[in-house]
Formats: C-alpha cells, sequence, structure tokens
C-alpha cells in the first residue's frame, strides 16, 4: 500500500525471518566508504529506501515462490542462481558507471529475464517441448522461437512485468533490448545506451561462469571487450566480476539456490586440466 509508514513497513517484514535477513544483507551489500555494517531492518530501509524495499520484498517472493513447476524443461534452479549473479554483477557496475540506482539495478538484474519464467508458468508443456528443442542455440534464436511459438518473446513479457510492478521507465527499455543493444537504438553514451551495455555485460558474466569448465577460458577475453563499450578497463571489469562472484556464494546460502561452480575471476581463466593418457 502506497500509505504505508516508515514505522508499519518494518513490523510486517519483521514477521518473515527470512524476508528480513534479505533485506538486511541487500543494505549491506550496497553499503561502501567504511560506512557501519547495517544490523536491522529499520537501518536497512533507511539505506534502501522504501519504493526499492517494496521492489525487493517482490523479487525475494519470487524466488521463494518459484523454486520449482510443471514445465520439465526449465531448469528453475539454475535459472535463479544465474539470475543472481546477473544481479551482483549488475550492481557493481552500476557503482561505477553511475547512470542509476545500486540498488534498483540490483533488482533489475535479478528479474532480467523473469519473460522465461513467465512463459514456463503460463505454458510449461509447450515451453518445455521449445526449450529441449532449442537446446544451447543463442538467446536471440530462442526468442524468435518464442515469437513464433507465443506471438511474444521473453524480453518483452520481462519489460511489460517490470513496468507493471513498478520499475522506473529509464530501466525497462534496457531491459527490453539488453541481449542485443544494437537493436534498442539508443544514443551511444545516453543513460539507456549504458545501461543496456551494462546489462549485457553484467548477464554475459553470468553466462560464462555457468558455461561448461572446457569453454571458460576462451570465452573470457569478450567479457573485458563487453567493459570497453561502458568505459571499463580490464582491472575494473576483473574487479566487478570478482566481487560479484564472491557474494554470489553468500547470497546463494541465502536464497537457497545452488552456489557457484567458480569462486573467483582465476577459475574462469585457467586451462581445463587435461587427463593424463
Amino acid at each position: 500500500d502506497e500509505p504505508t509508514t516508515t514505522a508499519e513497513m518494518p513490523r510486517t517484514i519483521k514477521a518473515d525471518p527470512a524476508l528480513s535477513g534479505r533485506l538486511v544483507k541487500a543494505a549491506n551489500t550496497v553499503q561502501f566508504n567504511g560506512r557501519r555494517p547495517v544490523a536491522a531492518v529499520p537501518e536497512a530501509i533507511v539505506v534502501l529506501g522504501m519504493a526499492t524495499v517494496r521492489q525487493l520484498a517482490l523479487g525475494f517472493s519470487l524466488v521463494s515462490d518459484y523454486r520449482s513447476g510443471k514445465c520439465d524443461g526449465f531448469d528453475y534452479d539454475g535459472f535463479w542462481s544465474r539470475s543472481l549473479v546477473t544481479a551482483l554483477a549488475l550492481q557493481g557496475i552500476i557503482t561505477r558507471v553511475r547512470v542509476a540506482v545500486p540498488e534498483e539495478c540490483f533488482l533489475l538484474g535479478l528479474l532480467s529475464r523473469i519473460g522465461c519464467l513467465a512463459l514456463a508458468t503460463v505454458y510449461p508443456e509447450e515451453y518445455g517441448q521449445l526449450l529441449t528443442t532449442h537446446g544451447a542455440r543463442s538467446v536471440s534464436e530462442l526468442a524468435y522461437s518464442e515469437k513464433v511459438a507465443f506471438a511474444t518473446d521473453h524480453n518483452e513479457l520481462t519489460a511489460a512485468l517490470l513496468d507493471d510492478w513498478g520499475l522506473p521507465a529509464v530501466l525497462v527499455e534496457p531491459a527490453l533490448h539488453h541481449e542485443e543493444p544494437a537493436r534498442g537504438k539508443f544514443v551511444e553514451g545516453s543513460r539507456g545506451f549504458v545501461l543496456a551495455h551494462a546489462l549485457h555485460l553484467a548477464t554475459y558474466l553470468a553466462d560464462l561462469c555457468l558455461a561448461p569448465k572446457p569453454a571458460r577460458a576462451a570465452l573470457l577475453p569478450n567479457l573485458f571487450l563487453l567493459g570497453t563499450r561502458i568505459a571499463l578497463d580490464a582491472e575494473k571489469v576483473a574487479a566487478i566480476a570478482d566481487e560479484a562472484i564472491c557474494n554470489w556464494e553468500h547470497w546463494a546460502r541465502l536464497l537457497e539456490v545452488s552456489e557457484p561452480p567458480v569462486h573467483s575471476l582465476a577459475d574462469l581463466a585457467s586451462e581445463p586440466e587435461v587427463e593424463a593418457v
């Protein structure tokens, strides 16, 4: 409810211990410059702001409520684990390029492919078959197949849901085009341009982390190339990646999703071991 006061909100949140812990963790994730850690829900609300707390509560409830479902071809746990590292990476990027509120961008990253979950929920059998047929092909091909089958795709559904849930319009348009930022026709250097490319970089890092081990080292150079699109040098991209992977482990336990298969950027750079013959 819009008229909710800052006194009422902590009482409501404290009734849910899991949500309380997640919001305190979210507040501490964005704390920097030596500020003392947040230890209580009221402090977390002050740090995050009431609007962001509402949005994060929505995001966390989706993670809790959709851990499984009827779509056999959809990896629910993998979906949320991937979404989590995307959220953490995007938040880290935005703290450096400063074109939006980092806490809102955490939520944007967490829900950046929520349209896939929506399709799996509404059309579990049909979408499961589509995913099986699609296999490991690109996300642009997946979007095309979705459009043919359902007259919409996961990006359009994501944008519609984010808009309906009250995320700022400046975040919704980049979410719609982040998989192929060039198609968004953003003016280079504009806020939309930076956000779309930042989310593209964050999702690439997530895909890289979850790629089969033999493929990671070959995919890594493109991570740094994507960073140059928004004026992030290799050192900054490496720092963002390490921070996101480190926080991913803590957040995975808190949200009860699968823990990361890597623990640092160095894990991604290492060549796979060759078995002795």
